[in-house]
This record gives structure tokens, sequence and C-alpha cells, in this order.
């Protein structure tokens, strides 16, 4: 592994975590389209998609509509 792809990786891993943090600390959920106004600098939108998508399939946050939700205890 080269070190851009480790740093894009490491790069790609905090985004993830800080979107599993806001989400969960936000009761109410959150939009995805203003989730990903925030991240659009860090990601594409088909990036973005693929990673909210395992998120949810991961059980780190939930989706209903196009909110983002705390997860499910």
């Amino acid at each position: 592994m080269t070190r851009e792809q480790r740093d894009a990786l490491i790069t790609r891993q905090r985004v993830a975590d800080a979107v599993i943090a806001t989400v969960n600390g936000t009761p109410q959920g959150a939009p995805g389209d203003r989730i990903y106004a925030a991240l659009s600098e860090y990601l594409r939108r088909d990036e973005f998609e693929t990673m909210m998508r395992v998120l949810v399939e991961a059980e780190r946050i939930t989706k209903r509509g196009d909110r983002y939700l705390p997860k499910i205890p």
C-alpha cells in the first residue's frame, strides 16, 4: 500500500467516524444532503452514498427517508 493510499484510507475512516459521531449526537437526525454538503470537499457523491450505505448496513447509524438517525439499540 502506498503512502497516498494509506492517507486516503485514514481520511475516509476519519470522515466515517465523524459522521457516526455527528448523527448519533443528533437525536432528530440529519438530512443526507446536509451531511454531504459538509463533506463534499473530501468525498465524491458516489463515495458518500457508498459510505452511508455501509454505515447503515453495519448498523452504526439508521436511515429513514432522507434522514440519517442515531443507531437503534
